[in-house]
């Protein structure tokens, strides 16, 4: 391209169309205006010499002659100097380099024809266009952008190859995504994971819609979903996700949402800045894998929950939110102010032989009916290894260690039983109101009190205190050398040897 430039920069025998003088040189200007005069109207409305290209230096042909001493009919008032100025031909100079100046343009522009694309201040990955609706089956491969809500149609399946990478990117007036009233197929390996993700180079969480199973079904394995504003929404009653060995991580708001459908989580990582998994009505199954979030871990309200073996995590790890037959068991949960909160009349919910650490309170319980916490192990809650209040739940075979109290418990319902509280800075258990049931449980080695409570004859018989001497209680068992209990408290009998 460079070569073709220079190559016009000089050209064939440039036209003489300077003024020479009166004597010498007047036909061959007249003859040139001639010429001029008859050639087509160029660019800016000029004249372009049909013959030598010089439109600039045609269309001053009138004012060079006046210049030169000549009337417009050809006359000669005198002979005239040569003009000092630009060389002969440099019309075909200034017209060669605007054109040489618009070919390397174009030379760049091919040169970077790899380079993303460009929004306004953001740079956008290429990848195949790909519009919808989509009413035929497909099969998606290689690298595609989206930058629309691609909706796949009932009856019609939308199958992506391994290794394929899907690029969403919002427009100013319409957002990407992925919209399933079919069947979404999405299998890969982990070698060549199918990805999800913003066509931006930058990508940051909220930059497209995310992927929507509406009414229809899902299988996703080995997928990544990134970037999204929710990962993957499952709403209707008739629609069904299930994705395993799946990472769907930095969303905006929730990595997965379910709204009246089923989705099942196998072996997959799950991640939100508002939530990591919602169900709104619906069920979810979580087996394996973990559910994190900064805010809530896993929050289930008004649906069915079933997980088991997770690791949740978030500022409140797991919250059950109304719900109903919620089975918790196997999971680590770790929250930052909560590890599990059980609130607004949840119903017949479990959660078992799960491992509870860190935060203000490891399990709250409050106006839920019918709960269970079983075979759990909490410990290193700042405030309270288990919190209920105005509860009907049952505690039991729980390790309840290295909190500041152990159990706390407002109200009447709840059923304290063979659980093991020790070690905890303050209170084994603290009774703030109410008339709770507490027996056949090792109540050892805790700070101040194994049971404090302000309320008269709290029920705490049949319970192991560290020794076979009882508690030691003020007025009526000042020689025990187990944990302290307050004098108002119904200790007797207890037990003299630890429950199996």
């Amino acid at each position: 391209m460079l070569a073709l430039c220079a190559l016009w920069r000089q050209g064939a025998p440039r036209g003489k169309i300077a003024l020479q003088n009166a004597d010498g040189g007047m036909e061959a200007e007249r003859a040139h205006g001639a010429r001029c005069r008859a050639s087509q109207e160029g660019l800016f409305g000029r004249f372009v010499h049909a013959e030598c290209g010089n439109w600039w230096r045609c269309s001053l042909g009138d004012r060079r002659r006046e210049s030169a001493g000549l009337d417009r009919g050809g006359g000669a008032a005198q002979a005239a100097p040569r003009r000092r100025g630009r060389a002969p031909g440099g019309g075909r100079r200034g017209i060669g380099a605007l054109v040489c100046g618009v070919l390397m343009l174009w030379l760049v522009a091919c040169a970077a024809s790899d380079v993303p694309s460009e929004i306004g201040d953001e740079i956008l990955q290429d990848g195949n266009l790909l519009n919808g609706p989509i009413d035929a089956d497909t099969v998606l491969a290689g690298d595609v952008v989206v930058r629309s809500l691609v909706q796949v149609a009932q009856g019609t399946t939308l199958a992506v190859a391994p290794g394929t990478h899907i690029l969403f990117r919002d427009r100013a007036d319409t957002v990407a995504g992925l919209s399933i009233a079919g069947v979404l197929r999405m299998v890969a390996d982990s070698t060549a994971p199918i990805v999800l993700a913003s066509a931006a180079l930058a990508g940051s969480p909220g930059q497209w819609q995310g992927v929507e199973i509406d009414g229809g079904s899902a299988h996703l394995s080995h997928v990544e979903i990134h970037h999204a504003r929710v990962g993957l929404r499952v709403r209707g009653g008739t629609a069904t996700a299930v994705v395993d060995s799946s990472t769907i991580d930095s969303n905006s708001v929730c990595g997965v949402l379910v709204d009246l459908g089923r989705v099942e989580l196998h072996g997959s990582s799950v991640s939100g800045e508002r939530c990591g998994v919602q169900v709104e009505g619906g069920m979810a199954v979580v087996v394996g894998g973990a559910v994190s979030s900064p805010a809530v871990g896993y929050r289930g309200h008004g649906g069915v929950d079933s997980l088991r073996a997770a690791a949740l995590s978030g500022a409140s790890a797991m919250v059950l939110d109304g719900a109903r037959r919620s089975r918790v068991s196997g999971c680590t949960l770790r929250g930052f102010d909560w590890g599990a909160r059980l609130v607004n009349r949840v119903f017949d919910a479990r959660i078992d032989s799960s491992t509870v650490t860190g935060g203000g309170v490891g399990i709250l319980v409050i106006g839920s009916r019918s709960a269970t916490l079983a075979g759990n192990r909490i410990e290193n809650a700042w405030e309270a290894g288990i919190e209920c209040r105005d509860a009907q739940v049952v505690v039991s075979g729980n390790v309840i260690d290295s909190c500041a109290a152990g159990i706390w418990l407002e109200g009447d319902g709840a059923v304290v039983e063979g659980n093991w509280i020790r070690g905890n800075r303050s209170h084994g258990v603290r009774v703030d109101g109410g008339q709770p049931r507490i027996s056949g449980n090792t109540i050892s080695g805790n700070g101040d009190y194994g049971l404090w409570s302000r309320e008269y004859g709290v029920d705490a018989r049949n319970n192991w205190w560290g020794d076979a001497s009882g508690p030691r209680q003020e007025l009526y068992n000042p020689g025990g050398v187990g944990d302290r209990v307050p004098r108002g408290a119904r200790v007797e009998p207890w037990l003299t040897t630890p429950p199996g």
